[in-house]
């Protein structure tokens, strides 16, 4: 029981959400034919995002800004996933720091200095280009507007992955 629920919270959950908020979402918007459930695309994931939300009322106000958080780390997390289970060459990769503590002989702790990192490492190039595959998407969705209309929330999921592909995260940026 244990493995079953390890595998569908753990591996299935983020790969189908991946798969349909990312890719299916997106390009049922340029194909007519296609048509989403609304129960599908937005009641079941409501429903699910407040069970999990309701654990800290206090954080609600940055619920939207979580949801678009997710949106992006359901690449991050199908990825992780897929390659722990199929054992790829970077699920073995385990980088260790040296921690100084008290045991560093002199009383002093080195400081260390800010290495100056080429645009290459400090930008996240796959969030980039799907950033732009969602701007795409959602220009399309606001020109040539079919049964549905996605544009605003393919907006916001695009510019959520431009915000953490350009590490506009926490207290670092690719400005800097």
């Amino acid at each position: 029981m244990l493995y079953s629920f390890f595998l569908v919270r753990r591996v299935m959950a983020p790969t189908v959400a991946c798969i349909l908020y990312n890719i299916i979402l997106p390009i049922s918007v340029m194909i007519p034919e296609l048509f989403l459930p609304v129960w599908g695309i937005a009641y079941i994931p409501t429903v699910l995002l407040v069970v999990t939300a309701i654990r800290h009322p206090k954080n609600l106000h940055i619920l939207p800004f979580w949801i678009l958080f997710e949106s992006v780390m359901t690449m991050h997390r199908m990825r992780a996933a897929l390659s722990g289970l199929f054992e790829l060459s970077e699920f073995n990769e385990w980088v260790v720091t040296k921690k100084t503590g008290n045991n560093f002989e002199d009383n002093e702790v080195p400081l260390l200095q800010k290495t100056r990192k080429r645009l290459r490492d400090r930008v996240n190039f796959r969030e980039i280009v799907f950033s732009a595959f969602l701007f795409f998407c959602a220009s399309y969705n606001l020109v040539f507007p079919g049964k549905t209309s996605y544009y605003f929330n393919l907006y916001l999921q695009g510019l959520a992955f431009v915000c953490l592909g350009l590490n506009f995260t926490g207290t670092c940026s690719c400005c800097q």
